[in-house]
């Protein structure tokens, strides 16, 4: 008789077992469902963050290109002392815009006097010039933009064409 009862015991507390487990299991469920929907929230979240930082960059890059053709034109006027002064609180503002986007890893850059690369360069002309050696860039239209380590616009260029540097040497 004492055995039967261990039997019925041992069964008992099986059932209770797999009782407490399987309620253990659903309420670790649920709670892996309820991370995972916060997660998908932030998630969601974070990519409206991005999707307005992206918004507003491309925003930024047409500032950045109206500055950049303000400061260009102001280099190529010449100027008087009164002209001076508001070209240096300019290019100072460029400057500090330039330094704002570079936070967010959002950066300009700078092709001129670089070898053209058709795979990050557009030419948009081709200039005959003694000045600066043949397929160099010497001036920009547009400059590259790259967001995070990624270029997302080509930078518009116009190249030297220098005959005498793609002449062959004739000795």
């Amino acid at each position: 008789m004492k055995l039967a009862r261990s039997e019925s015991q041992v069964l008992h507390l099986v059932e209770l077992a797999k009782w407490v487990f399987g309620v253990g299991y659903i309420r670790g469920q649920a709670r892996s469902k309820g991370r995972i929907s916060e997660l998908d929230r932030e998630l969601s979240l974070e990519q409206n963050k991005e999707d307005e930082f992206s918004k507003f960059a491309s925003q930024g890059i047409q500032f950045l290109d109206s500055l950049d053709r303000i400061v260009t034109m102001a280099r190529q006027r010449e100027q008087t002392d009164e002209m001076s002064g508001w070209f240096r609180s300019v290019e100072a503002l460029q400057r500090r815009v330039l330094r704002l986007f570079e936070k967010f890893e959002l950066k300009m850059i700078d092709s001129i006097g670089e070898p053209v690369d058709f795979d990050r360069h557009e030419v948009f002309a081709i200039r005959e010039t003694d000045e600066a050696p043949h397929d160099t860039i010497i001036e920009e239209i547009q400059k590259s933009v790259v967001f995070r380590g990624k270029v997302i616009r080509d930078a518009k260029v116009i190249v030297a064409a220098n005959i005498r540097d793609e002449e062959p040497d004739n000795q």
